[in-house]
């Protein structure tokens, strides 16, 4: 009995040399050691009790290198995870910072927009109010019929555009900025 366990754990041994699970090769060389033993061939189940020894010290360096291998991949791939999620923030900040600027963007042009169309408009009523200022001193004047008054009306109210000279009798004096922006926008 113990002849042909042997025969058969000794075929197991030569396919061992194929690469192999190193906890097989354990319980192989154990069982041989054990069935050697039991033969009473001692010289050889010392030899397959060293392989045990062997064996067994190969599997627990492999369990261990692969439990050092798993802990750096695992302590890498934390790493990766923890760099992602930094990168993943940075770019949400970068995204919220532009639509930011670019509302700011579009709000200014708006209010720009609105600024300048009342600007426009206000400037349009001055055009208007100076005109009917000029136009009831005209009118006025003639009434008057003073010739001296009637040139000055003429002088400061041209019916095409606004004199930037005020009259020396006019007792009102203009701001020459507010009649250059009253000649442009007429």
């Amino acid at each position: 009995m113990y002849d042909s366990s042997i025969y058969f754990l000794k075929k197991a041994e030569e396919i061992l040399h194929y690469p192999l699970s190193s906890q097989l090769a354990t319980t192989i060389y154990k069982y041989l050691a054990d069935n050697y033993a039991a033969t009473g061939d001692y010289r050889n189940a010392w030899t397959a009790g060293n392989k045990v020894i062997i064996s067994y010290d190969s599997l627990i360096k492999r369990r261990k290198t692969f439990e050092a291998l798993k802990l750096i991949s695992d302590d890498e791939l934390s790493q990766s995870k923890s760099e992602l999620k930094t990168y993943e923030i940075q770019q949400s900040i970068l995204i919220g910072i532009i639509l930011i600027v670019l509302l700011s963007l579009i709000l200014i042009l708006f209010f720009y927009s609105r600024l300048n169309k009342s600007h426009k408009l206000l400037i349009k009523k001055n055009i208007d109010l100076v005109r009917s200022e000029m136009s009831s001193l005209g009118a006025k004047s003639k009434k008057d019929k003073h010739p001296i008054e009637s040139k000055m009306a003429s002088d400061v109210f041209d019916s095409q555009h606004i004199s930037l000279q005020p009259s020396d009798h006019s007792h009102e004096h203009f701001d020459p900025v507010m009649m250059r922006e009253l000649a442009t926008h007429t």
